[in-house]
């Protein structure tokens, strides 16, 4: 009887934490249709990060992933590289801004959107 009374606790903590909110202010979708050539576009808003923060855009052709770095003269052109490293994999991704060159900390990578399955970088970033 104990070990089901436990197992019950167990099962029901999650429904009292306060990690478990099932819409944070910062994870909902921003959508906005452009008046002249009426295509959808989605976005993130900004999602405040130690250092910076992030926002994703989408619309039809592409998938912008924004990086704002904070600090001052953090500039980048089309020539700067990002290595990412992801937790559990040994090896690193290297990647160009995909935006114009900015001296605001912006770091952009582009992905083209399309109907077929993401690319194995644009997965691992969302996990």
């Amino acid at each position: 009887m104990l070990m089901k009374f436990q197992l019950l606790i167990a099962m029901l903590t999650p429904l009292f934490l306060a990690a478990q909110d099932p819409a944070p202010a910062g994870c909902k979708l921003n959508k906005e249709t452009d008046p002249y050539t009426r295509e959808t576009k989605l976005s993130t808003g900004f999602i405040f990060l130690e250092g910076g923060s992030v926002t994703i855009d989408a619309d039809s052709k592409d998938i912008d992933v924004l990086f704002s770095v904070e600090g001052t003269d953090k500039c980048y052109d089309n020539n700067c590289n990002a290595e990412i490293f992801f937790e559990g994999i040994k090896s690193k991704t290297s990647t160009r801004n995909g935006g114009t060159m900015n001296c605001e900390g912006l770091f952009h990578f582009i992905f083209r959107n399309s109907k077929s399955a993401p690319t194995t970088l644009l997965q691992r970033m969302c996990t």
